[in-house]
Protein backbone atom coordinates (compact mmCIF):
# COMPACT_ATOMS: atom_id res chain seq x y z
CA UNK A 1 0.00 0.00 0.00
CA UNK A 2 1.51 3.40 -0.93
CA UNK A 3 2.53 5.81 1.80
CA UNK A 4 0.33 8.64 2.91
CA UNK A 5 1.44 11.95 1.43
CA UNK A 6 2.65 14.37 4.12
CA UNK A 7 1.04 17.43 2.52
CA UNK A 8 -2.32 15.69 2.21
CA UNK A 9 -1.98 14.39 5.75
CA UNK A 10 -1.67 17.99 6.93
CA UNK A 11 -4.80 19.23 5.20
CA UNK A 12 -7.18 21.29 7.33
CA UNK A 13 -10.15 19.51 8.90
CA UNK A 14 -13.21 19.45 6.71
CA UNK A 15 -15.07 22.03 8.80
CA UNK A 16 -15.45 25.77 8.41
CA UNK A 17 -13.68 28.22 10.71
CA UNK A 18 -17.05 29.14 12.20
CA UNK A 19 -17.97 25.51 12.88
CA UNK A 20 -14.60 24.85 14.53
CA UNK A 21 -14.98 27.95 16.69
CA UNK A 22 -18.39 26.81 17.87
CA UNK A 23 -16.87 23.49 18.97
CA UNK A 24 -13.47 24.51 20.34
CA UNK A 25 -13.25 28.20 21.21
CA UNK A 26 -14.27 27.75 24.84
CA UNK A 27 -11.33 25.40 25.45
CA UNK A 28 -8.90 28.21 24.68
CA UNK A 29 -10.76 31.14 26.25
CA UNK A 30 -8.42 31.35 29.24
CA UNK A 31 -5.28 31.42 27.13
CA UNK A 32 -6.85 33.98 24.79
CA UNK A 33 -7.61 36.22 27.77
CA UNK A 34 -4.06 35.87 29.11
CA UNK A 35 -2.49 36.70 25.76
CA UNK A 36 -4.80 39.71 25.50
CA UNK A 37 -3.61 40.97 28.90
CA UNK A 38 -0.01 40.55 27.81
CA UNK A 39 -0.64 42.52 24.62
CA UNK A 40 -2.19 45.38 26.56
CA UNK A 41 0.72 45.33 29.02
CA UNK A 42 3.64 44.86 26.63
CA UNK A 43 2.24 47.04 23.79
CA UNK A 44 4.09 45.04 21.09
CA UNK A 45 4.63 46.53 17.65
CA UNK A 46 5.07 43.09 16.08
CA UNK A 47 3.40 39.80 17.06
CA UNK A 48 4.09 36.30 15.75
CA UNK A 49 1.58 33.55 16.55
CA UNK A 50 3.16 30.12 16.05
CA UNK A 51 0.81 27.24 15.30
CA UNK A 52 -2.01 29.77 14.98
CA UNK A 53 -4.52 27.29 13.51
CA UNK A 54 -8.13 28.47 13.80
CA UNK A 55 -7.00 31.41 16.01
CA UNK A 56 -8.89 30.03 19.01
CA UNK A 57 -6.31 31.47 21.41
CA UNK A 58 -5.54 34.70 19.50
CA UNK A 59 -7.13 37.93 20.85
CA UNK A 60 -7.35 39.77 17.53
CA UNK A 61 -9.01 42.78 19.15
CA UNK A 62 -5.98 43.33 21.39
CA UNK A 63 -3.47 42.84 18.56
CA UNK A 64 -5.32 45.19 16.21
CA UNK A 65 -5.81 47.79 18.98
CA UNK A 66 -2.02 47.90 19.38
CA UNK A 67 -1.71 48.42 15.60
CA UNK A 68 0.73 45.50 15.62
CA UNK A 69 2.32 43.87 12.60
CA UNK A 70 0.69 40.44 12.88
CA UNK A 71 2.16 37.18 11.55
CA UNK A 72 0.03 34.03 11.71
CA UNK A 73 1.96 30.79 11.15
CA UNK A 74 0.70 27.25 10.75
CA UNK A 75 1.92 24.23 8.80
CA UNK A 76 -1.65 23.55 7.59
CA UNK A 77 -2.35 25.57 4.45
CA UNK A 78 -5.47 27.72 4.22
CA UNK A 79 -6.45 27.58 7.89
CA UNK A 80 -5.54 31.00 9.30
CA UNK A 81 -6.96 33.13 6.47
CA UNK A 82 -10.66 32.15 6.79
CA UNK A 83 -10.35 32.17 10.58
CA UNK A 84 -9.11 35.76 10.56
CA UNK A 85 -11.86 36.86 8.20
CA UNK A 86 -14.51 35.14 10.30
CA UNK A 87 -13.26 36.58 13.59
CA UNK A 88 -13.35 40.18 12.36
CA UNK A 89 -17.14 40.39 12.57
CA UNK A 90 -19.25 39.79 15.66
CA UNK A 91 -22.92 40.36 16.31
CA UNK A 92 -24.80 41.34 19.42
CA UNK A 93 -28.49 42.23 19.63
CA UNK A 94 -28.65 42.37 15.86
CA UNK A 95 -25.75 44.86 15.56
CA UNK A 96 -22.52 43.93 13.81
CA UNK A 97 -19.08 45.05 14.90
CA UNK A 98 -15.91 44.91 12.82
CA UNK A 99 -12.73 44.73 14.88
CA UNK A 100 -10.82 46.74 12.29
CA UNK A 101 -13.36 49.59 12.25
CA UNK A 102 -13.64 49.57 16.04
CA UNK A 103 -10.12 48.95 17.33
CA UNK A 104 -7.66 50.90 15.18
CA UNK A 105 -7.31 54.15 13.26
CA UNK A 106 -5.00 52.50 10.70
CA UNK A 107 -7.75 50.41 9.16
CA UNK A 108 -6.24 50.04 5.70
CA UNK A 109 -3.34 48.20 7.33
CA UNK A 110 -5.65 45.23 8.00
CA UNK A 111 -8.31 45.54 5.26
CA UNK A 112 -7.75 46.95 1.78
CA UNK A 113 -11.52 47.08 1.33
CA UNK A 114 -12.07 49.52 4.20
CA UNK A 115 -13.92 52.75 3.44
CA UNK A 116 -14.86 55.51 5.85
CA UNK A 117 -18.51 55.78 6.82
CA UNK A 118 -20.61 58.62 5.41
CA UNK A 119 -21.98 61.13 7.86
CA UNK A 120 -25.41 59.66 7.09
CA UNK A 121 -25.09 55.89 7.06
CA UNK A 122 -27.07 53.66 4.71
CA UNK A 123 -30.54 52.83 5.96
CA UNK A 124 -29.59 49.20 6.67
CA UNK A 125 -26.96 50.27 9.24
CA UNK A 126 -27.56 51.95 12.61
CA UNK A 127 -25.78 55.28 13.01
CA UNK A 128 -23.44 53.97 15.71
CA UNK A 129 -22.57 50.66 14.04
CA UNK A 130 -18.89 49.69 14.33
CA UNK A 131 -18.54 48.85 10.66
CA UNK A 132 -17.15 50.69 7.66
CA UNK A 133 -18.85 52.22 4.66
CA UNK A 134 -18.20 49.13 2.56
CA UNK A 135 -19.66 46.65 5.03
CA UNK A 136 -21.73 43.99 3.26
CA UNK A 137 -23.01 41.31 5.56
CA UNK A 138 -22.92 37.67 4.55
CA UNK A 139 -24.06 34.83 6.77
CA UNK A 140 -23.01 31.23 7.19
CA UNK A 141 -23.66 28.63 9.83
CA UNK A 142 -21.35 30.36 12.28
CA UNK A 143 -22.61 33.93 11.97
CA UNK A 144 -21.87 37.04 9.94
CA UNK A 145 -18.78 38.06 8.00
CA UNK A 146 -18.09 40.86 5.53
CA UNK A 147 -18.11 40.33 1.78
CA UNK A 148 -16.02 43.49 1.27
CA UNK A 149 -13.01 42.32 3.28
CA UNK A 150 -9.82 42.38 1.22
CA UNK A 151 -6.41 41.24 2.52
CA UNK A 152 -4.00 44.07 3.24
CA UNK A 153 -0.42 44.39 4.53
CA UNK A 154 -1.31 42.52 7.72
CA UNK A 155 -1.82 39.96 8.97
CA UNK A 156 0.69 37.94 7.02
CA UNK A 157 -0.34 34.30 6.73
CA UNK A 158 2.64 31.95 6.61
CA UNK A 159 2.44 28.23 5.88
CA UNK A 160 5.56 27.00 7.62
CA UNK A 161 7.04 24.49 10.01
CA UNK A 162 7.66 26.17 13.39
CA UNK A 163 10.48 23.70 14.13
CA UNK A 164 12.70 25.29 11.50
CA UNK A 165 12.08 22.35 9.17
CA UNK A 166 12.92 19.49 11.57
CA UNK A 167 9.42 17.99 11.46
CA UNK A 168 8.97 18.51 7.74
CA UNK A 169 12.35 17.01 6.85
CA UNK A 170 11.69 13.87 8.90
CA UNK A 171 8.18 13.41 7.50
CA UNK A 172 9.37 13.65 3.91
CA UNK A 173 11.83 10.80 4.53
CA UNK A 174 9.09 8.45 5.73
CA UNK A 175 7.91 7.14 2.31
CA UNK A 176 11.48 6.14 1.37
CA UNK A 177 11.99 4.49 4.77
CA UNK A 178 8.88 2.41 4.20
CA UNK A 179 9.87 1.39 0.67
CA UNK A 180 13.30 0.15 1.71
CA UNK A 181 12.32 -1.67 4.92
CA UNK A 182 11.38 -5.35 4.73
CA UNK A 183 10.20 -5.46 8.34
CA UNK A 184 8.70 -2.91 10.78
CA UNK A 185 11.76 -3.21 13.04
CA UNK A 186 13.96 -2.06 10.17
CA UNK A 187 11.64 0.84 9.39
CA UNK A 188 11.75 1.98 13.01
CA UNK A 189 15.53 1.74 13.21
CA UNK A 190 15.88 3.80 10.01
CA UNK A 191 13.44 6.35 11.38
CA UNK A 192 15.36 6.60 14.66
CA UNK A 193 18.54 7.30 12.72
CA UNK A 194 16.74 9.97 10.70
CA UNK A 195 15.34 11.58 13.86
CA UNK A 196 18.77 11.64 15.51
CA UNK A 197 20.34 13.79 12.78
CA UNK A 198 17.82 16.56 12.20
CA UNK A 199 18.55 19.70 10.18
CA UNK A 200 16.77 22.90 11.13
CA UNK A 201 17.42 24.45 7.73
CA UNK A 202 14.03 26.03 6.99
CA UNK A 203 13.63 29.05 9.29
CA UNK A 204 10.55 31.22 9.10
CA UNK A 205 10.92 33.97 6.47
CA UNK A 206 11.40 36.67 9.09
CA UNK A 207 14.55 38.56 10.05
CA UNK A 208 16.55 37.76 13.16
CA UNK A 209 15.48 39.70 16.27
CA UNK A 210 12.50 41.29 14.49
CA UNK A 211 9.52 40.33 16.70
CA UNK A 212 8.42 41.93 19.98
CA UNK A 213 5.99 39.24 21.13
CA UNK A 214 5.66 35.57 20.14
CA UNK A 215 2.93 33.12 21.16
CA UNK A 216 3.38 29.35 21.32
CA UNK A 217 0.12 28.05 22.78
CA UNK A 218 0.14 24.29 23.28
CA UNK A 219 2.33 23.95 20.17
CA UNK A 220 5.01 21.87 21.89
CA UNK A 221 2.33 19.55 23.26
CA UNK A 222 1.53 18.61 19.66
CA UNK A 223 5.16 17.60 19.02
CA UNK A 224 4.46 14.51 21.11
CA UNK A 225 2.00 13.38 18.43
CA UNK A 226 3.28 14.61 15.07
CA UNK A 227 5.02 13.71 12.87
CA UNK A 228 5.30 10.54 14.98
CA UNK A 229 1.62 9.82 14.28
CA UNK A 230 2.21 10.21 10.56
CA UNK A 231 5.03 7.64 10.74
CA UNK A 232 2.89 5.16 12.70
CA UNK A 233 -0.01 5.49 10.26
CA UNK A 234 2.36 4.57 7.44
CA UNK A 235 3.82 1.72 9.46
CA UNK A 236 0.37 0.17 9.76
CA UNK A 237 -0.35 0.72 6.07
CA UNK A 238 2.82 -1.04 4.97
CA UNK A 239 3.08 -3.93 7.43
CA UNK A 240 -0.40 -4.42 8.86
CA UNK A 241 -1.64 -4.77 12.43
CA UNK A 242 -0.73 -8.46 12.76
CA UNK A 243 2.93 -7.89 11.90
CA UNK A 244 3.16 -5.02 14.38
CA UNK A 245 1.50 -7.09 17.10
CA UNK A 246 4.06 -9.85 16.60
CA UNK A 247 6.85 -7.34 17.20
CA UNK A 248 6.03 -7.31 20.91
CA UNK A 249 7.98 -5.32 23.50
CA UNK A 250 11.01 -4.86 21.26
CA UNK A 251 8.92 -2.98 18.71
CA UNK A 252 7.30 -0.91 21.46
CA UNK A 253 10.75 0.08 22.73
CA UNK A 254 11.86 1.20 19.29
CA UNK A 255 8.64 3.18 18.82
CA UNK A 256 9.07 4.90 22.19
CA UNK A 257 12.67 5.86 21.28
CA UNK A 258 11.51 7.37 18.00
CA UNK A 259 8.70 9.31 19.66
CA UNK A 260 11.04 10.74 22.28
CA UNK A 261 13.69 11.67 19.71
CA UNK A 262 11.18 13.51 17.55
CA UNK A 263 9.72 15.36 20.51
CA UNK A 264 13.08 16.50 21.87
CA UNK A 265 14.47 17.56 18.49
CA UNK A 266 11.35 19.50 17.54
CA UNK A 267 11.09 21.22 20.90
CA UNK A 268 14.72 22.32 20.82
CA UNK A 269 14.43 23.61 17.25
CA UNK A 270 11.20 25.43 18.12
CA UNK A 271 12.87 27.17 21.06
CA UNK A 272 15.84 28.11 18.92
CA UNK A 273 13.54 29.68 16.35
CA UNK A 274 11.71 31.70 19.01
CA UNK A 275 15.06 32.89 20.41
CA UNK A 276 16.27 33.82 16.91
CA UNK A 277 13.22 35.93 16.20
CA UNK A 278 12.73 37.75 19.51
CA UNK A 279 13.95 41.32 19.71
CA UNK A 280 16.16 42.24 22.67
CA UNK A 281 13.71 42.69 25.53
CA UNK A 282 10.98 40.84 23.64
CA UNK A 283 8.72 38.29 25.28
CA UNK A 284 7.27 34.91 24.34
CA UNK A 285 4.10 33.35 25.71
CA UNK A 286 4.60 29.60 26.08
CA UNK A 287 2.03 27.07 27.29
CA UNK A 288 2.02 23.31 27.58
CA UNK A 289 -0.22 20.55 28.93
CA UNK A 290 1.18 19.17 32.19
CA UNK A 291 -1.66 16.91 33.44
CA UNK A 292 -4.32 15.03 31.51
CA UNK A 293 -7.48 13.10 32.33
CA UNK A 294 -9.46 11.00 29.87
CA UNK A 295 -13.13 10.34 30.48
CA UNK A 296 -14.49 8.21 32.08
CA UNK A 297 -11.33 7.79 34.16
CA UNK A 298 -11.28 9.69 37.44
CA UNK A 299 -7.53 10.11 37.88
CA UNK A 300 -4.95 12.38 36.31
CA UNK A 301 -1.83 11.43 34.38
CA UNK A 302 1.36 13.47 34.37
CA UNK A 303 2.38 14.36 30.83
CA UNK A 304 5.97 13.14 30.77
CA UNK A 305 6.81 15.25 27.73
CA UNK A 306 6.09 18.45 29.70
CA UNK A 307 9.07 17.97 32.01
CA UNK A 308 11.38 17.26 29.08
CA UNK A 309 10.12 20.32 27.26
CA UNK A 310 10.66 22.64 30.21
CA UNK A 311 14.24 21.46 30.58
CA UNK A 312 14.84 22.52 26.98
CA UNK A 313 12.99 25.82 27.43
CA UNK A 314 15.17 26.62 30.46
CA UNK A 315 18.32 26.17 28.35
CA UNK A 316 17.20 28.89 25.94
CA UNK A 317 15.24 31.39 28.05
CA UNK A 318 14.75 33.03 31.39
CA UNK A 319 11.31 33.11 33.02
CA UNK A 320 9.55 36.46 33.51
CA UNK A 321 7.29 36.11 36.56
CA UNK A 322 6.80 39.85 37.12
CA UNK A 323 5.11 41.25 34.01
CA UNK A 324 1.96 39.19 34.61
CA UNK A 325 2.33 37.28 37.91
CA UNK A 326 -0.93 35.34 37.47
CA UNK A 327 0.40 33.67 34.34
CA UNK A 328 1.92 30.88 36.43
CA UNK A 329 -1.47 29.79 37.77
CA UNK A 330 -2.38 26.48 36.05
CA UNK A 331 -5.55 26.48 34.00
CA UNK A 332 -8.01 23.59 33.86
CA UNK A 333 -9.72 23.25 30.51
CA UNK A 334 -11.95 20.71 28.79
CA UNK A 335 -10.49 19.81 25.41
CA UNK A 336 -12.96 18.69 22.74
CA UNK A 337 -12.74 14.91 22.13
CA UNK A 338 -9.59 14.60 24.26
CA UNK A 339 -10.51 14.80 27.93
CA UNK A 340 -9.51 17.47 30.43
CA UNK A 341 -6.14 19.19 30.61
CA UNK A 342 -4.17 21.20 33.12
CA UNK A 343 -2.28 23.80 31.12
CA UNK A 344 0.75 25.64 32.46
CA UNK A 345 1.88 28.93 30.88
CA UNK A 346 5.07 30.95 31.16
CA UNK A 347 6.37 34.26 29.88
CA UNK A 348 9.85 33.83 28.42
CA UNK A 349 12.66 36.28 27.73
CA UNK A 350 16.01 35.71 26.04
CA UNK A 351 19.09 36.00 28.24
CA UNK A 352 20.96 39.24 27.61
CA UNK A 353 24.12 37.39 26.60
Amino acid sequence: MPSLDWDNYLKAPNVSAAEHKAISAASFAGQRETIGKLCRTLRPRSVLCMGAGFLNDIPLDSLIAENADIYLVDWVAGITEPSFRRDLISERDGRCTCLIAKCTADRKKYCAGYAARDATPPSHLPASADTCGNFVRVDDAGGPSCASYEPAAFPRHLKADVTGGVADLFARQVPAIMRHAAKPQRALREAIQASARPRADAPLPLADHSIDFITSSMVVSQFDFEPYGYFVRNLYRHFGQDALARGGDALDTLAATLRTNLFLQQTDAHCREIARLLKPGGRAYFSIEVLHREQPLDHWFYVDAAGKALEIVARHFMFDLDTLPDIVNPERTDMVHSGTSIVQAYLLVRPSS
